[in-house]
C-alpha cells in the first residue's frame, strides 16, 4: 500500500490495517508460546454493560440481596421475564385475532353453503321446467 493510499484511510482503518499486518507478519511463529489446557462453556455467555446512576445501583443491590443473588443475575432475570411477558401479551393480542378470524371464516362457510344450496335448487328448477315443457311434435312421414 501507499502513502496516498494510506492518507485515505481513516483513523480505524489505519488502526485496524497495522493490527492486521502485526498478525500476519507473526503468522506461524509460536516460539514463546506454552500450551494451556482450558474449558470451553456450554453455554457461552456475552458480557453487556449497563448504565445507571447511584441512586438505581443502590436499589438493584438491595433488591438482589433481598432475593439471595447477584446484581447481574437479579437484573437478567427481571429482564428476561419482562421480555417473556411481553411475548405471552402479544400472544395474546394473536389469540384474539385468530378467534375473531376463524368467526369470520365461519360466517363465509355459512354464506358459501347458503349459495351451493341454492344454485343447486335453481339447476333442479331449470331441469324440472325443462322436463315439464310441451314436447314438440315431430313429423313423421305419411304412411304409404
Amino acid at each position: 500500500m501507499n502513502k496516498e493510499q494510506t492518507e485515505e484511510l481513516t483513523e480505524e482503518q489505519r488502526r485496524d490495517r497495522e493490527i492486521a499486518e502485526f498478525y500476519e507478519s507473526r503468522k506461524g511463529d509460536v516460539e514463546g508460546l506454552v500450551p494451556v489446557k482450558a474449558r470451553v462453556s456450554k453455554t457461552p455467555r456475552t458480557v453487556f454493560s449497563l448504565r445507571l446512576d447511584a441512586k438505581e445501583l443502590m436499589e438493584l443491590l438491595g433488591a438482589a440481596k433481598q432475593r439471595d443473588v447477584t446484581v447481574s443475575a437479579f437484573i437478567r432475570d427481571a429482564a428476561t421475564a419482562e421480555a417473556r411477558r411481553q411475548r405471552l401479551d402479544g400472544a395474546e393480542d394473536n389469540e384474539a385475532v385468530i378467534e375473531e378470524l376463524t368467526g369470520q371464516l365461519g360466517e363465509m362457510n355459512k354464506s358459501l353453503k347458503r349459495l351451493v344450496l341454492m344454485a343447486r335448487n335453481r339447476s333442479a328448477a331449470s331441469r324440472g321446467a325443462r322436463n315439464e315443457a310441451p314436447k314438440r311434435r315431430t313429423r313423421t312421414p305419411a304412411s304409404g
